[in-house]
């Protein structure tokens, strides 16, 4: 059975109707929706661990991932953006690796990130576009 939970909003945009110049003249209603930057929804580092966090900033095609790493438990969470919109937030441990699913009307894979050779983080991206064809890639982030 699968389960669905809450829907979360990926992409957030602010809608305005110009005012006519002119109120007399036959111009068309103009509406403008403009994306609203979404704030980092993953946790804040424990203060006594702060110095174990390091970033993780990855992008490729229509996929961005930004996050952490804690380097000592192998702790990750990231926020995965496609198109712009952020529509996941993945938490896990490298050392079993920690994967992505993407079923959206325009784009569908996956993206998972996992260790390779003890300190290197690894991603690897599978991700099909409807209008823009395959993005495959794997490659280290970043050692530590």
């Amino acid at each position: 059975m699968v389960t669905v939970d809450p829907v979360r909003a990926g992409l957030v945009v602010a809608v305005t109707k110009e005012e006519p110049t002119d109120a007399s003249s036959d111009s068309p209603t103009i509406y403008t929706a403009t994306q609203i930057p979404t704030v980092n929804s993953l946790p804040d580092p424990v203060a006594d661990r702060a110095d174990l966090r390091r970033e993780l900033s990855w992008g490729f095609g229509p996929v961005n991932i930004v996050g952490y790493i804690d380097t000592q438990t192998l702790e990750i969470g990231v926020s995965v953006s496609v198109f712009g919109a952020r529509i996941l937030n993945l938490f896990g441990n490298l050392k079993n690796g920690v994967v992505g699913k993407i079923d959206l009307f325009l784009a569908k894979g996956e993206v998972r990130l996992f260790l390779k050779n003890r300190r290197e983080v690894w991603v690897k991206l599978h991700l099909k576009v409807t209008f823009d064809g395959t993005f495959d890639r794997e490659e280290k982030i970043f050692s530590f």
